[in-house]
Parts: structure tokens; C-alpha cells; sequence
């Protein structure tokens, strides 16, 4: 006798009606479909020392947005060879200051801005933090490195 398992007997049914229920009250806590938006550095640096990302860092250069990304060969280090560290810079343009919000903001290709890190300003120096939903990728081919901002638009 062929046996279905998609909720016909009689004791799964309540089971499944109370999984489908709960469910269903989670789906406003549930984030929508992010639109996202790509700004990619036009900067490609040639590294050896790929083994991993040591650091990832966002600061401003006279309003511009830039990228400092350390690459270390430490995990691959032993006695008989030496890690390497060298440190790539990326810029983003397009990518614009607005002092009075105290962000950095993307032009979408509709002409609307949307706002992609933040200032924040400390005692002794400043630092750019990027706002939740967006994300610094790091691509690699061969040698060669490339960054991007991926930008959530849905806010």
C-alpha cells in the first residue's frame, strides 16, 4: 500500500494546521525581498598575500568613501616561510558625503539617494561604519582583488 506523508491522516492533520498557523504569524517578522543596489571600486590591486582578510575598513578621504583592506598570508606561515601583509586601498565614486545627516549616500539610477555608511566622529578621530543591510564584499581572481558595496534599497 502506497503511504503519502503530506498530512492526511487524522492525527497529523491537527499537526499540520498548528505548524501552518505559526507559520504564517511569522511572516511580518520576516524581512521583505531586499532590492540590492551594487557600487563596485573601480580599483583592481594584484596581491599575493591572499590567504585570508586580516582587516576591513571604511574612512573618509575629503568626503570620499574609501576602502583600506589588509590581506595576510599568516595561516599558511611556518618556520621555513614567513607571512605577508600588504594593505589594498579602494575608492567608491558616486558615493557622496552629506554633511547635514552626517552619511555617505548612493544615486540610485532612479535619483534617489539612499544612504550607505555613517560618520561617526570619536575624541581623538573619526570612523565610517556602514548601516545595517549593507555589506562590503571582497572578490578575488587569481591575483587580482575587487571590492563592492552592496547596498540594501529597501528602506
Amino acid at each position: 500500500m502506497k503511504t503519502n506523508h503530506k498530512c492526511r491522516s487524522s492525527l497529523r492533520r491537527p499537526l499540520c494546521l498548528a505548524l501552518g498557523l505559526a507559520g504564517l504569524s511569522l511572516l511580518p517578522l520576516l524581512p521583505a525581498s531586499a532590492a540590492l543596489y551594487t557600487v563596485e571600486s573601480p580599483s583592481l590591486h594584484h596581491t599575493w598575500s591572499w590567504g585570508q582578510i586580516a582587516n576591513k575598513q571604511l574612512y573618509s578621504d575629503h568626503g570620499r568613501l574609501r576602502a583600506s583592506i589588509t590581506f595576510t598570508t599568516e595561516p599558511y606561515a611556518s618556520h621555513d616561510v614567513a607571512s605577508m601583509t600588504e594593505s589594498k586601498e579602494f575608492t567608491f565614486p558616486g558615493i557622496t558625503y552629506d554633511a547635514r545627516s552626517g552619511c555617505y549616500m548612493a544615486r540610485l539610477s532612479n535619483g534617489r539617494s539612499v544612504a550607505v555608511a555613517r560618520k561617526v566622529d570619536d575624541v581623538l578621530f573619526s570612523s565610517v561604519e556602514l548601516l545595517p543591510g549593507n555589506h562590503l564584499r571582497v572578490y578575488r581572481d587569481s591575483d587580482a582583488v575587487r571590492v563592492a558595496l552592496q547596498i540594501d534599497t529597501s528602506a
